[in-house]
């Protein structure tokens, strides 16, 4: 078979979890990323590649610093920049792919020369987040540098819209999902809830990019591969970081997956210690190949594992310094040993350059004492990039039940699912929202929601959110006291203390994972405004005139607005709109003006009474997708009573929820 023209063969350079960033304080081990990255897109250049396609987590961290980010910019500025013509050309409709400001391709934009266009996912590193649901890469957008696609609009109804690429008689259908919670992800499959459209005809290939666990850690913790549908031609998966780049066909179905790895070691593991490498593709009409490309600017990393009894030590009668002697000897021979490694690919590669290698030696030490492994690894100091991590002392697991110990429920699920799956010494992989979920078993928190809290400490720990403990803090307190202040007339002082206790502890019921879906908040809103209908039924209780009523109203509603005013949940994972809060908010406020006019029907169905709250409102809120979403809108949710005739005139129209439809007696609003 005659080899194809290059004008119809399209190249592509394949890369994922570059990690920029990692270590950038380290004095030996800052710039190994950015070195990487570097490497990376030389030789992209080299090879003339028509784009390069990245698999997720560019960045180490959701906030990367200006170093990190000055340093990608000016990279992708040199090697992507130039008047070097590209031969793709873009087919689907570029503000459907890349829903931006700008809404185009980087390569067609006539203000801007892009010689090697990038096109790039988020990964769970680097993934949107705070308020706009922004992340690194739409700053990278933003200035033209790389094409970021893959975003999701939606976790619960997931539509994915391919990038349709030609060159000569390529063509070539881009899939992309961004990284999502595994667990969100997995129950979206399950529903049927991801949709991949496809041209009319079959002459594309379809390219598919990933970026979630595709090692089963529990029962939802991954995205099983059968889950992909047949069509796609190849499956490049990010976010695992051992390289297997080599394209392996699905058990089940006509699919190659291809997953690249990391291009750095971020951990000191068994899986970082493959060689690296990144991907030179080559696609003609549905044929495909992958050529393996190693990197030279990775730094070695030689791991060990011993274990001090099969090595003729006996812990009753080895002393420290015996220890110490032989874990050294095994230390020099691992130095030894990259040394070797290094001098076999300079040989191949004369661009090889020589680095301190790390070293990682794990030491199954029961019954033996150990000592201070930042003192052992002080002789190492300019041999070895990691001297403090060296060492790694672990003992023989016991068996025994975890749920009995303080750290149970999911965390201890969560342990028990991960043993026998980890290397020895191991912790197993746990979550930190797992965790605090855990160590709250035993507690009984009054207003603040177990699976909120664990969130939002999840969210300061990994994505550096600061402001995430003290936005749920606020979320819950104004929640709370729109639950306290639509309380029944009649409730006592009991009643209030039983109802502050109801708003925190209602979430603590709901221990199923992910029971939530498309909700809005329209009942929380709802009875965070609806203070005006409150105001005016307590007016009344108390008999007053009817001018004292209304103003109740009108005190109440004023009341209903501040406990609305935060009332979003601030860990909601999608940004939907809602109509319900400029409807409630009509429900009281207006009630003192009203009460001295004279009262007219309303001229529709969402027509109510007085308001002191714009429209403005109706865009304020977002669903709310998170764990506990349905115990939120129960826990505040005013109990539905019999609609009745307004006597205050409405200055407006608004969408009333169906959960909480009323009137107040007294000038109130309709709710």
């Amino acid at each position: 078979m005659a080899e194809p023209d290059d004008k119809d063969v399209l190249s592509i350079m394949v890369a994922t979890d570059m990690h920029l960033g990692y270590c950038e304080k380290d004095p030996e081990r800052g710039m190994d990323s950015m070195n990487t990255f570097e490497e990376m897109l030389q030789k992209a250049l080299e090879n003339n590649v028509d784009m390069i396609l990245l698999g997720g987590d560019l960045f180490h961290d959701n906030k990367p610093s200006r170093k990190t980010l000055t340093g990608c910019i000016e990279l992708l500025r040199k090697y992507c920049m130039g008047d070097r013509p590209c031969a793709m050309q873009l087919l689907s409709d570029p503000a459907v792919n890349f829903p931006s400001g700008f809404s185009t391709v980087n390569y067609e934009d006539p203000n801007y020369n892009i010689g090697m266009p990038v096109f790039s996912i988020h990964g769970n590193h680097d993934d949107p987040t705070g308020e706009g649901q922004l992340c690194s890469l739409d700053l990278l957008s933003a200035t033209n540098l790389i094409n970021y696609f893959g975003k999701a609009t939606s976790v619960d109804d997931i539509k994915i819209s391919p990038i349709l690429l030609q060159k000569g008689e390529t063509k070539m259908a881009l899939y992309g999902l961004g990284s999502i919670r595994d667990e969100r992800l997995h129950r979206t499959f399950l529903n049927k809830k991801v949709t991949m459209l496809r041209p009319e005809d079959d002459e594309w290939f379809n390219l598919f990019v990933i970026h979630q666990n595709r090692v089963k850690h529990s029962a939802t913790n991954y995205i099983p591969e059968n889950f992909l549908p047949e069509f796609l031609d190849l499956i490049i998966w990010g976010h695992e970081h051992m390289c297997q780049i080599t394209p392996e066909p699905m058990a089940s179905q006509e699919t190659y997956i291809s997953q690249p790895g990391s291009t750095i070691a971020t951990s000191l593991s068994d899986g970082e210690a493959a060689m690296k490498h990144v991907g030179i593709m080559k696609i003609h009409q549905k044929n495909f190949q992958m050529e393996k490309v190693p990197l030279s600017t990775v730094r070695p990393f030689i791991i060990r594992d011993v274990v001090l009894e099969d090595e003729g030590l006996d812990p009753e009668r080895a002393k420290e310094a015996d220890v110490r002697k032989f874990l050294t000897e095994q230390a020099e021979e691992m130095i030894a040993e990259a040394k070797a490694e290094y001098e076999a690919a300079k040989a191949r590669d004369p661009s090889y350059k020589e680095m301190l290698p790390l070293i990682r030696l794990k030491v199954e030490s029961t019954g033996f004492t150990t000592f201070s492994t930042q003192r052992f690894g002080t002789p190492f100091l300019k041999r070895v990039a990691n001297p403090k991590e060296i060492l790694h002392f672990y003992r023989k697991r016991k068996t025994h039940r975890l749920e009995d110990t303080k750290v149970g429920g999911a965390a201890a699920s969560a342990a028990q699912q991960g043993a026998g799956r980890h290397p020895p010494g191991a912790l197993p992989a746990a979550r930190v929202e797992d965790l605090v979920k855990g160590l709250l078993d035993s507690e009984s928190l009054e207003v603040l929601s177990r699976k909120k809290l664990a969130k939002a400490v999840q969210q300061f720990v990994d994505k550096d959110d600061k402001e995430a403990i003290k936005e749920l803090v606020e979320w819950e307190i104004n929640k709370t006291t729109g639950s306290l202040i639509n309380r029944k007339p009649d409730d006592d002082g009991d009643g209030v203390a039983a109802g502050a206790a109801k708003a925190g502890s209602d979430d603590e019921d709901d221990d199923d994972d992910d029971d939530d879906g498309d909700n809005v908040l329209n009942s929380a809103d709802s009875d965070g405004f609806s203070s005006g209908g409150g105001g005016s039924a307590s007016a009344a209780k108390k008999k007053k005139a009817k001018k004292s009523g209304g103003s109740g109203g009108g005190r109440g509603g004023g009341g209903g607005a501040a406990a609305a005013a935060v009332v979003r949940d601030p860990f909601s994972a999608s940004k939907s709109k809602s109509r319900s809060s400029a409807s409630s908010s009509r429900g009281g406020g207006g009630g003192g003006r009203a009460a001295t006019k004279r009262p007219r029907q309303p001229t529709s169905e969402s027509e109510s009474g007085g308001s002191d709250f714009g429209d403005d409102n109706a865009s304020a809120l977002a669903d709310d997708v998170s764990d506990d979403s349905d115990d939120d809108i129960q826990e505040i949710q005013a109990p539905p009573t019999k609609k009745k005739k307004a006597t205050g005139k409405g200055k407006g129209k608004a969408q009333a929820p169906a959960t909480s439809s009323r009137r107040g007696k007294r000038g109130g609003g309709k709710l």
